[in-house]
C-alpha cells in the first residue's frame, strides 16, 4: 500500500539464538519549512526462531530411594533416537545440601547456544553531524577509597579429617544405538538427598535433565561433635536416632571413638524406638590430648545395622603466637 515497503529478507539456517531486522528510512530536508522536520528514523524488530528442533529430552531412571553405601543402576534415555545417530551424556549426582547454598542450576546447553542475545552491532551515520548534540559533561571520577590486608586466619595446627562432600562425578558416556546409557554409580555414606543431573549432546542438538534420589536407611543416626575442643575439656555429645519404618524397633547401640578424646558416660546401650519416630541421647566425653578424633555409632535391630561416623579435632588450649627480638651482631662474631 501507500507508504509501505515490503522487502523480503532470507533467514541462514545458521542463526543461533534469535536475529535482528533494521530498517532506515531517510528523507530530503525541507529548507523551505519553517518547522524542523525529522528526516530520518530507525527502526529494529527482534526476529524470533524456533530451534526446538535441536532439543534433546533426555530421561533420568533409577529408584526414588537407596541406601548409603549402595549401587545405584541409573538409566539415561533420548526420546525419538534416530538410527546411526551418535551423542554423549554426561551424567554426575550432587548432594542437595551442597547445591542449595549457590542456587546451582542444571547447565543448559541448549539455554545456552539458543538462548536470546542483545543486539551486539551498532550503527552510525553521518546524519548526526548536521545538528550535533549538546555535548555532555566528562564523567566525575568516582573517588576510591584503599583496603587493608586481612590478618591471617589463626587455623588450628590439627588437622579435622572431616567427611568429604557428597559428589559422584562421571565422565561423558556415549549414547547406544537405541538411544539409552546404562550404568552404576556408587552412593557415598551420606543421608539426605542427592541431585542426580544429565547433560547430553549429540551433533548441534543439546537436552539437560535431573531427578531427585533420596539416600537413607531404616535407622539414621545423627552424632553432633563440638566444632573445637582443647586438652582437658569435658563435653557433651547429642546423638539423635530415627526410626524411619512403620513399626516400632528396639535398638541396640554401640559407640566408639580413635583418638585422644574418652568416653566418660556412654549413656544407653538400648532404646525403644516407635515408627517414624526418634530419640534423644546425651553422651559424655573428655579430651585427654591433641590430635584428630573419629567418632562412630552403631545401631542395630535384628539383621538391620546402621551406622554414622564424624570427625572432630583436639586442639591447642593456647591461641598462635610468635616472639621478636632484636640484636646487634659486631662484624667477625656470632650470636
Amino acid at each position: 500500500g501507500a507508504g509501505e515497503t515490503i522487502v523480503k529478507l532470507p533467514v541462514a539456517a545458521s542463526i543461533r539464538g534469535s536475529a535482528f531486522v533494521t530498517a532506515t528510512v531517510v528523507r530530503p530536508v525541507d529548507t523551505e519549512s519553517e518547522v524542523w522536520k525529522v528526516f530520518r528514523a530507525n527502526g529494529i524488530a527482534r526476529l524470533k526462531i524456533d530451534h526446538s528442533r535441536r532439543r534433546l529430552e533426555p530421561e533420568i531412571r533409577t529408584a526414588d530411594r537407596a541406601r548409603p553405601g549402595e549401587t545405584a543402576r541409573v538409566t539415561v534415555s533420548i526420546p525419538d533416537w534416530s538410527p546411526g545417530q551418535s551423542g554423549v551424556v554426561h551424567l554426575w549426582a550432587v548432594d542437595e545440601g551442597i547445591l542449595q547454598l549457590t542456587d546451582f542450576q542444571v547447565p543448559d546447553p541448549f539455554g545456552h547456544f539458543f538462548a536470546e542475545r542483545g543486539q551486539a552491532v551498532q550503527s552510525g551515520d553521518s546524519y548526526s553531524g548536521l545538528l550535533p548534540d549538546f555535548r555532555r559533561p566528562a564523567d566525575m571520577e568516582r573517588i576510591g577509597a584503599g583496603g587493608g590486608r586481612a590478618g591471617r586466619l589463626r587455623l588450628s595446627p590439627i588437622k579435622d579429617n572431616r567427611k568429604p562432600p557428597a559428589v559422584i562425578w562421571r565422565t561423558v558416556e556415549a549414547v547406544g544405538a537405541d538411544g539409552r546409557i546404562e550404568i552404576e554409580m556408587n552412593l557415598p555414606d551420606m543421608t539426605g538427598e542427592l541431585r542426580l543431573m544429565a547433560v547430553a549432546v549429540s551433533g548441534d542438538r543439546y537436552g539437560m535433565s535431573y531427578k531427585a534420589l533420596t539416600v537413607t536407611a531404616p535407622f539414621l543416626i545423627e552424632p553432633s561433635l563440638p566444632r573445637f575442643v582443647a586438652p582437658g575439656d569435658e563435653f557433651s555429645i547429642p546423638v539423635k536416632v530415627f526410626n524411619t519404618t512403620k513399626q516400632s524397633a528396639e535398638l541396640t547401640l554401640q559407640v566408639e571413638t580413635d583418638g585422644p578424646i574418652r568416653l566418660t558416660d556412654s549413656g544407653q546401650d538400648r532404646i525403644s524406638i516407635e515408627a517414624g519416630g526418634s530419640k534423644l541421647l546425651w553422651l559424655r566425653a573428655r579430651a585427654e590430648g591433641l590430635g584428630p578424633v573419629e567418632f562412630s555409632v552403631l545401631a542395630k535391630s535384628g539383621d538391620e545395622v546402621s551406622e554414622a561416623r564424624a570427625t572432630m579435632a583436639v586442639r591447642p588450649a593456647a591461641p598462635l603466637g610468635f616472639e621478636a627480638r632484636n640484636f646487634v651482631v659486631e662484624a667477625g662474631k656470632s650470636l
